[in-house]
């Protein structure tokens, strides 16, 4: 059961008293998540989620959405998607790499340089959780992940309804970057 760590200070604002479990439930709802399905438990910013989801992108969406809720800190995941990635899509995100990128003498130099990011996580989908840092716009966020500002639709897609409406992303907001797109990684500078 992965547990998922969030900014405490940053997201929406809860209704009065703090996260609660009708509270997340009716985000979810609001945002067109399966939550009727769902057992939730809120307890001092742990917030827990159990049951059975469609699939793992509606897995992460639902993480994201209840994680980003100011006075949320941490999200126990021990949802069960009823359907999983095969193999066949796992390696379908090999047909996006650029010519000679699965040479493997190639890849095990990029692995050992590769660093992450603090607060770096994946979700059950292979989509990494990007939390925005101050000053941070989705071009900026595309454009180091992706290698360009064209994907900022594809970030805003990806995280709709929690993005719908907004100009500028908040810092702190934990976004989803789907494992669909050759993510180059993040980029020095």
């Amino acid at each position: 059961m992965p547990t998922y760590h969030f900014p405490i200070e940053a997201g929406e604002p809860p209704q009065e008293g703090g996260p609660t479990a009708e509270a997340i439930a009716a985000r979810l709802e609001r945002f067109g998540l399966p939550a009727s399905a769902l057992r939730i438990a809120c307890e001092e910013g742990r917030v827990v989620l159990e049951g059975e989801v469609p699939d793992e992108a509606t897995q992460e969406r639902i993480v994201l959405a209840a994680g980003n809720v100011r006075g949320v800190e941490r999200v126990e995941d021990r949802m069960v998607p009823a359907k999983r990635s095969g193999l066949l899509e796992a390696f379908g995100g090999l047909a996006h790499l650029p010519t000679g990128a699965a040479n493997l003498n190639a890849g095990e130099a990029e692995v050992h340089r590769a660093r992450p990011e603090p607060g770096t996580a994946f979700g059950p989908a292979g989509s990494l959780f990007h939390t925005v840092q101050p000053g941070e716009t989705l071009d900026d966020i595309a454009r180091r992940h992706f290698g360009s500002t064209t994907e900022a639709l594809l970030i805003r897609e990806a995280n709709a309804p929690m993005l719908a409406g907004a100009r500028e992303v908040q810092p702190g907001l934990v976004l989803r970057l789907p494992s669909g797109r050759a993510r180059r990684g993040p980029t020095a500078g």
